[in-house]
């Protein structure tokens, strides 16, 4: 049995299984089958952060949303597949480090022409100004959190602690993160096109004031791992092959089994964890195990 379901489905299975830490099982009433504490623990995900400067009248993608100028980029694209719906959401990134005595970068920062709010849907709404966003993410946090189910019911959602920022190193390098932005949009050419900084506002200055700023502002990147751990420690939920620690013939193969965040997006990293778990499968299958 091959368990695919993600960074916070595939630890609620298991969890819902009977296969966890004693304690989780216990509270939420379920039978405890395999004793297992790592599984749905070690949550770690990038957490980032927007700078947004407005830019007066050199124009923007917000200025391809507006209801007219929508219809004449979808004609553009469906016709010709160019204009502005053939383009990237950030158009560069840098990477870089948030302070000198780093070995490697360890903040990465995209770009992107436009700006908007997110409603309480989640729902992105174009600002009604032309305006540039930079956000930047910590790759490597030092942050953990947690997935946990509440009950025995499957229908129920896990209750989900990211505890991003829970450290002084996490905390000061997304400070860092926001200084880095700022510091890149004073350079010119593009400073002088800017008007004015929107978030988080030039009354935004203090470290305290910044890091305040993140915890209200701050989102996921949507890149959580780590909840079924691969390794030989107590708290490794697989083995190196993807096995399940003291379970005959299930094995998960997605981001939970990565023990720590990589410094970048995990898309290309989970097609390589699916293409080794293939292998292996079949290499036991011929083995005969």
């Amino acid at each position: 049995m091959i368990l695919s379901a993600g960074s916070i489905n595939s630890p609620q299975i298991l969890l819902l299984s009977g296969i966890g830490p004693e304690t989780v099982l216990k509270k939420a009433g379920v039978s405890v089958k395999h004793a297992l504490k790592g599984v749905g623990q070690n949550l770690q995900d990038h957490l980032t952060v927007d700078v947004v400067t407005d830019v007066g009248a050199i124009g923007t993608a917000n200025d391809n949303l507006k209801p007219l100028n929508f219809i004449r980029e979808l004609f553009r694209y469906v016709t010709k597949r160019q204009g502005f719906l053939s383009m990237a959401a950030a158009h560069s990134l840098a990477f870089v480090k948030s302070t000198p005595d780093q070995l490697r970068p360890d903040l990465q920062i995209h770009f992107a022409p436009a700006s908007g709010t997110t409603n309480a849907k989640g729902q992105v709404v174009p600002s009604k100004t032309a305006a540039i966003t930079s956000t930047a993410c910590q790759l490597r946090p030092e942050s953990r959190g947690s997935v946990n189910i509440i009950n025995g019911d499957p229908l129920n959602h896990p209750e989900i602690r990211a505890n991003y920022l829970s450290t002084e190193h996490d905390r000061k390098t997304m400070i860092e993160a926001v200084k880095w932005q700022r510091k890149i949009f004073a350079q010119q050419p593009v400073a002088e096109h800017i008007t004015r900084e929107s978030l988080p506002g030039r009354h935004v200055q203090s470290d305290d004031e910044i890091l305040d700023y993140i915890r209200t502002h701050a989102i996921s990147v949507y890149h959580p791992l780590g909840t079924c751990k691969m390794g030989h420690d107590s708290e490794s939920v697989v083995t190196p092959r993807l096995r399940v620690q003291g379970i005959d013939k299930l094995r998960v193969a997605d981001a939970s089994i990565m023990p720590s965040l990589i410094s970048g997006n995990t898309n290309a990293a989970c097609v390589m964890i699916a293409e080794r778990a293939a292998e292996w499968i079949l290499q036991d299958a011929r083995n005969g195990d």
